[in-house]
């Protein structure tokens, strides 16, 4: 978790920096919501890490998002999502990664990114 840690800390450091040297007024406004934006990234990040669950694949669905921008344009967008039976009777909708069928178990470990498949 340590390397994600620092990972995070030096885009962010070079965002910053590249902020500094770059922008010609207000400075200070910018770079505060460079810091809000950091916290909200670093919070995200930490709380994917500090997940830890396993469990089986009991379907797998696509789900479709639409929205409409300021000039009535209307956008779609389908996701596809397995939902997870997690071992303590909860269940859990996680995004869909390729290769995964119904069956499949798996499990996300604390520290790690990936979900792995047990099976």
């Amino acid at each position: 978790m340590k390397k994600h840690f620092l990972t995070w800390f030096a885009i962010w450091a070079g965002i910053a920096l590249l902020v500094l040297l770059l922008a010609p007024k207000d400075k200070e406004s910018i770079l505060t919501g460079l810091a809000l934006a950091a916290s909200l990234s670093l919070f995200f990040m930490l709380k994917n890490l500090l997940q830890s669950w396993s469990g089986k694949i009991e379907e797998i669905f696509d789900k479709t998002y639409t929205s409409d921008d300021e000039d009535g344009v209307t956008n779609q967008k389908t996701v596809t999502f397995a939902k997870v039976l997690l071992t303590n009777g909860k269940t859990k909708k996680v995004h869909f990664q390729s290769g995964w069928k119904v069956g499949d178990k798996l499990q996300k470990t604390r520290g790690e990114y990936q979900i792995k498949v047990l099976t």
